[in-house]
């Protein structure tokens, strides 16, 4: 056990929650309000809806420092994918370093529950050991939701561990129930924030931003208010590669590092403000479409094509140019041959 032995009354004692304390998946995690724009699959770990909001498929590799505890590191291995039209993720973390241990597994379903709106639930499994007081498995459910109620404004809210069952004395996962907004003002950023209810720590909020001030480069910096912690992210990405670093600080406690590798183009790049349109400014959508001329309001209508999709879509139709064939889409990640076949029934080229 040995230098270890005072992680025992942090991990024991329910009264001491926000003691030990914990890292985010990613360098793109500033709390609650940087999962309303997900990067990478990484963000299930704090919105299950995350993976319905991405833009395509990919994977991401993670590791980081927890706050004061340099010799542990934290390494996680997360992905996204599309399904019949559902979002689909998995995560798996986990920390070892002498006698103690402790392992995360999340999946996570996401899916259009209406016009604008997706939510999404997870299941995770957790196991801790720490020699000397052997090891415990825990499970823990987390639900959530965004919407869009106009062109890039959007909301989100749940509740993170809504059924948790024990591990070492305390829920696995303490319930955290969480709103959050934001706002895409200009193509390429983004400002949110959140405000996090602890069933244990009370009221937490946080603030978020990124800007991407040339292509395939991205800046974020966020706050995390009781006490206040400060993040500060920078990623490239290029040919469907990503890196990004991360460091946050903390008044009392040594900083933490955190690192991050993918393929694939998933993140979430939705489109600014724009003017909102009432009922009857808005004419019915006729099919079929011109793929070529194509709006979101009309992708958005195909059944099946979310936000997402319809946002990977007319992102790769901007880079790639118009296509002489509705075939031609099978490149757009994210959309499959159950995808396709909806498109060709509801699309054409011209």
């Amino acid at each position: 056990m040995g230098r270890y032995s005072f992680l025992v009354p942090l991990l024991l004692a329910a009264e001491l929650p926000g003691a030990f304390e914990p890292v985010a998946e990613s360098p793109w995690l500033h709390g609650f309000a940087g999962a309303l724009f997900p990067r990478s699959a990484a963000a299930l770990s704090l919105n299950p809806a995350a993976p319905a909001m991405l833009d395509g498929r990919g994977v991401c590799v993670t590791a980081s420092r927890p706050f004061g505890l340099r010799e542990l590191q934290r390494v996680s291995l997360a992905g996204n994918t599309f399904v019949s039209g559902a979002g689909i993720g998995a995560m798996l973390a986990g920390t070892s370093h002498g006698g103690y241990s402790e392992f995360t597994a999340a999946a996570a379903g996401a899916f259009r529950l209406a016009r604008g709106i997706v939510g999404g639930v997870s299941l995770s499994g957790r196991r801790l050991s720490i020699d000397g007081y052997g090891a415990k498995t825990a499970l823990g459910l987390d639900v959530g939701a965004v919407c869009r109620p106009v062109e890039g404004v959007y909301a989100g809210g749940g509740c993170r561990g809504a059924l948790s069952s024990e591990l070492a004395g305390a829920p696995a996962v303490p319930r955290a129930v969480f709103l959050s907004a934001g706002v895409v003002p200009l193509r390429g950023f983004h400002v949110s924030g959140a405000a996090v209810f602890h069933r244990y720590s009370g009221a937490e909020f946080g603030f978020c931003a990124a800007f991407s001030p040339a292509p395939g480069l991205v800046l974020g910096a966020g706050c995390l208010t009781g006490p206040v912690r400060l993040g500060f992210s920078a990623g490239f990405e290029t040919g469907g590669v990503s890196v990004s670093y991360g460091y946050g600080t903390h008044p009392d406690l040594a900083g933490t590092h955190m690192a991050e590798a993918g393929w694939g183009s998933p993140a979430f790049d939705p489109g600014p403000v724009s003017p909102p349109q009432t009922r009857e400014e808005e004419p019915p959508v006729v099919f079929p479409v011109n793929i070529n001329t194509a709006v979101a309001r009309e992708l958005e209508a195909i059944p099946g094509i979310g936000p997402a999709r319809a946002s990977a879509i007319l992102s790769w139709l901007s880079e790639n140019g118009p296509v002489e064939r509705v075939e031609e889409l099978d490149a757009v990640p994210g959309i499959g041959p159950a995808a396709m076949e909806t498109l060709l029934r509801y699309l054409y080229a011209e």
